[in-house]
C-alpha cells in the first residue's frame, strides 16, 4: 500500500536529517506545514532542525504550534519548554509549564519539567513548595521526590533531603535515578558499604550505566576496580553525554587497581576535555580581588552595627583540598556547634560587588547580615555557633567581617603543590571550580587566593587565625584548643575525633574525613612532580613563606 504524501514527505525530511542536509530538511518541513497545517509533525521536525542548528528563538513558533495541536502530548510540551529555556525565555516556560499543569493535572511529565526547570536555575526553596503541593496530588512520584530531595540537599536539609530520596528508593529499587541518589546520600552520612551494595546493583542491572560506575569508582577496592574498568572498556565516548566522565571513571578504577603514575594521563585527558568546555577567566578573576581593594584598601572599612546575633558565625576559608572539611569536622563535633556545609547565600550577595564597581556602604552590609542569617538552615537556630566551609569565601572575607563584626574566620593553609595533586584528580560538580582542570590556571588561582588573605590581614588581622594543614594533623589537639579558643567556643575532646561525626558531608573530602586524622597524604605530590610542573612553573613562592618551595 503506497504512503500517503504526508508520510512520504516525512520520510524524506528525516532522511534529510540524518544526512546532516538540515537547510533541505527545513525547507521541506516548512513545506508540509503549509501544506497539511493539521499535521503537527511538521512543525516539530521545522523545530528540531532549527534548535539543532542553535537557533532557539526561531523554533519556538514551530515548537508552540505543534503543542497547540496537541496539547497533551509530553514530547510536544518538553520541546517546547526546552527551546523556552535555551532561548533565555525562563519566565515564559515557566508560565507555559503552569498552564498546562492547571489545565491538564494528570500529564505527571509537565510537572517533572517544571520541576527540572526551577532546580536548573536553583531556585530551591521555590522548588521545595512546588514539588510539596505536587506531592499532596501525587505522593508516589518518584522524580518529584528526587527533585525535592536535591533542593532539600542544597538548602542543607540533610535529614530531609535522605528521607525524600529514601522514600524514592523504597517505592522503586530498581529506578536508576532513584537508587543511585539514595547512593549518594547514603555515601555522604558515612553509610559506604550500603552505598556500594546499591551502586553495584545498579550496575548489575544495566553494566554500562556511567553515572554508577564513576560513583562506584569512589568506593571500591582494587579487588573489584579491574572488573569495574573492564565495564568501562565497553563503554564508547559515542554512547555517553558526558565524556570526561568516563575518563574520570577510568582513572580512578587505573589509581585504585594499578598506579597513581598509571593514572595521570587519564586525568590529564579528563581535565583537558572538561576545561575546553569550561574555561577558567583569569581577567574576571583579577577584577574582582582589584574591586576588593579599592573598596577595602583604601577606604574606610564599613561595619554594621544593625544585627548582631548572639550566636558565633564561623567560616573557614582556604583553597578546596585544603582540610576545610576536616577542620569543619573538627568545629561541628563540639556540642552546640552546628556545621552547615557550604552556604553559597553570603557569594550570591556579594557577586554585585566582585563584579562591578557598585560601592559597600553600611546598608549594604546591614541587608548581606540579614540575607546571610535567613538562609542559614534551620537546626543552626538553637546553636551557640555555626560553621560554613564555603572554601571560596575568601574571597569576600571583607564584605562578611564588615556585615557580620562578630564573625571568626578560620584560614586554612597547605602545601599549595599537595592542593593541586588533590584536586587535578578529583571531578568538581560541573561550573564550579573551573581552574581545578588546567594546571596554569589552578596556579593563578592560588597565587590570587594568598593576595586576599593578605589584603584582609592588614584590616581583620585579629578576626582571623592561620592554620595550616600540616601542623593540624601533626598535633590535632593543641591547634585545635587553639582554634577554639579563636572562635570563642569550649574545646571539646571529641574535636580531635571528627572520624565519629555523624554529619551529613557533601563535599570531595566525604571518605578522607570518615577516617582518623592522618597525616598521610603530606607530600603526596611528589609521586605527581613531573604532571605538575606547569603549576609549579607560574606558582609565586614568594606568596607562601610558609613553605619551603
Amino acid at each position: 500500500m503506497p504512503s500517503s504524501p504526508a508520510a512520504s514527505l516525512k520520510s524524506k525530511i528525516l532522511l534529510d536529517i540524518e544526512n546532516a542536509k538540515n537547510s533541505q530538511a527545513l525547507k521541506k518541513a516548512k513545506l508540509g506545514v503549509k501544506k497539511f497545517p493539521k499535521d503537527p509533525d511538521f512543525r516539530s521536525l521545522a523545530g528540531f532542525v532549527l534548535q539543532s542548528e542553535g537557533q532557539y528563538k526561531k523554533s519556538v513558533p514551530f515548537f508552540l504550534g505543534a503543542a497547540k495541536i496537541r496539547p497533551r502530548s509530553e514530547k510536544d510540551i518538553e520541546n517546547l519548554t526546552s527551546a523556552l529555556e535555551m532561548s533565555n525565555q525562563i519566565l515564559a516556560a515557566e508560565k507555559y509549564l503552569t498552564q498546562t499543569i492547571g489545565r491538564y493535572p494528570d500529564i505527571l511529565h509537565a510537572y517533572s519539567l517544571l520541576g527540572n526547570l526551577l532546580a536548573r536555575q536553583e531556585r530551591w526553596n521555590e522548588l521545595v513548595e512546588f514539588a510539596t503541593n505536587s506531592l499532596s496530588v501525587f505522593p508516589d512520584k518518584i522524580e518529584l521526590l528526587t527533585l525535592r530531595g536535591t533542593a532539600y540537599s542544597h538548602l542543607n536539609l540533610y535529614n530531609e533531603s535522605f528521607n525524600d530520596r529514601l522514600s524514592a528508593y523504597e517505592l522503586s529499587p530498581t529506578h536508576p535515578m532513584a537508587a543511585r541518589l539514595f547512593a549518594q546520600a547514603l555515601h555522604q552520612k558515612g553509610a559506604q558499604a550500603e552505598a556500594k551494595k546499591v551502586l553495584t546493583g545498579i550496575v548489575g542491572r544495566d553494566p554500562k550505566d556511567l553515572d554508577a560506575i564513576y560513583d562506584l569508582s569512589m568506593l571500591t577496592t582494587a579487588k573489584d576496580a579491574g572488573k569495574l574498568l573492564a565495564l568501562t572498556d565497553q563503554i564508547s565516548e559515542d554512547e555517553v553525554p558526558e565524556v570526561d566522565l568516563l575518563h574520570y571513571a577510568r582513572a580512578n578504577l587505573i589509581k585504585i587497581s594499578q598506579s597513581l603514575t598509571d593514572a595521570l594521563p587519564i586525568y590529564a585527558t579528563a581535565n583537558a576535555i572538561r576545561f575546553s568546555h569550561n574555561p577558567y577567566e583569569s581577567e574576571k578573576e583579577n577584577k574582582g580581588f582589584d574591586l576588593a581593594e579599592q573598596q577595602f584598601a583604601t577606604k574606610s572599612v564599613i561595619v554594621n552595627a544593625s544585627e548582631v546575633e548572639a550566636r558565633v558565625p564561623i567560616f573557614v576559608v582556604g583553597q578546596p583540598r585544603s582540610g576545610t572539611t576536616l577542620l569543619e569536622m573538627m568545629l561541628s563535633s563540639c556540642e552546640q556547634v552546628h556545621g552547615c556545609g557550604e552556604l553559597g547565600a553570603a557569594r550570591q550577595f556579594c557577586k554585585t560587588f566582585q563584579e562591578s564597581n557598585h560601592q559597600f556602604t553600611a546598608s549594604d552590609a546591614a541587608e548581606l547580615a540579614h540575607h546571610y542569617y535567613s538562609n542559614l538552615p534551620n537546626p543552626a537556630e538553637s546553636s551557640l555557633a555555626t560553621v560554613d566551609k564555603m572554601p571560596h569565601n575568601y574571597q569576600i572575607l571583607g564584605y562578611i567581617l564588615s556585615a557580620i563584626p562578630n564573625a571568626k574566620v578560620v584560614n586554612i593553609l597547605r602545601d599549595p603543590r599537595d592542593t593541586a595533586l588533590s584536586t587535578w584528580i578529583q571531578r568538581f560538580p560541573a561550573g564550579g571550580i573551573r581552574y581545578a582542570n588546567d594546571l596554569i590556571s589552578m596556579a593563578h588561582s592560588a597565587n590570587l587566593y594568598r593576595r586576599y588573605m593578605e589584603l584582609w590581614r592588614k584590616t581583620f588581622a585579629s578576626k582571623i587565625l592561620n592554620v595550616q594543614y600540616e601542623q593540624l594533623t601533626r598535633d590535632p589537639e593543641n591547634v585545635s584548643k587553639r582554634i577554639a579558643q579563636h572562635c570563642g567556643i569550649n574545646w571539646d575532646p571529641a574535636m580531635i575525633s571528627p572520624e565519629r561525626n555523624t554529619g551529613t558531608v557533601k563535599t570531595a573530602s566525604v571518605d578522607q574525613v570518615r577516617n582518623k586524622i592522618s597525616t598521610r597524604s603530606i607530600g603526596s605530590w611528589q609521586q605527581a612532580a613531573d604532571e605538575l610542573k606547569p603549576f609549579l612553573d607560574e606558582l609565586n613562592f614568594d606568596l607562601w613563606p610558609e613553605y619551603d618551595l
